[in-house]
């Protein structure tokens, strides 16, 4: 998949398939720019840090709803960050003018019991209809997410995130933070 610039101007992308027949779905999240851009949020990358991995403790349960919070976890006390992820929670720091909207996550998921899927959503928002990751029984995937993270109310926390296995067995979460938007 690439930018392209089609009949119409910029926004369109090529997906090319070797061979064969193939459908395709493509779902938009939003977009992004960097910080000479005027529409979209502006992308600040980090190292990859894993901010959750399972495998130590217990694995997700069958068809249930956790709750994750990007900032903080599993950073305890007071922090200034977590995995590079500006802390938003009591107010923001007097540098940071905008808040983080979103982050970029590598999740995977392994050793699960049954075929499934993983759907993110923000604290007080509706869960969405579409998933963020599909799985079979007994595989390893991994999928980069974008989990909106952002302010739904004045109250912190504000990086409050649910993560709902829908499958009908347990499986295995690891979580590695790559960037966030603001």
């Amino acid at each position: 998949m690439s930018d392209s610039t089609g009949p119409n101007g910029a926004g369109y992308i090529d997906i090319y398939n070797q061979s064969g027949t193939v459908n395709v779905i493509v779902d938009q999240f939003g977009i992004f720019t960097d910080a000479t851009g005027t529409v979209g949020s502006r992308y600040v990358g980090l190292a990859p840090t894993r901010l959750l991995d399972t495998r130590p403790s217990s694995p997700l349960s069958a068809n249930q709803n956790y709750l994750f919070q990007f900032t903080t976890y599993p950073c305890q006390g007071s922090c200034a960050s977590e995995g590079g992820v500006p802390i938003q929670m009591t107010k923001l720091p007097a540098v940071m003018v905008e808040p983080v909207e979103d982050v970029t996550a590598t999740f995977t998921v392994t050793g699960p019991g049954a075929a499934g899927s993983l759907t993110l959503w923000r604290d007080g928002a509706t869960q969405p209809a579409t998933s963020d990751l599909n799985f079979t029984a007994g595989l390893t995937i991994s999928n980069m997410v974008v989990p909106r993270t952002g302010l739904t109310t004045g109250t912190p926390p504000y990086s409050n995130v649910y993560i709902r296995n829908a499958s009908n067995g347990s499986t295995q979460l690891v979580i590695d933070v790559c960037g966030y938007y603001i």
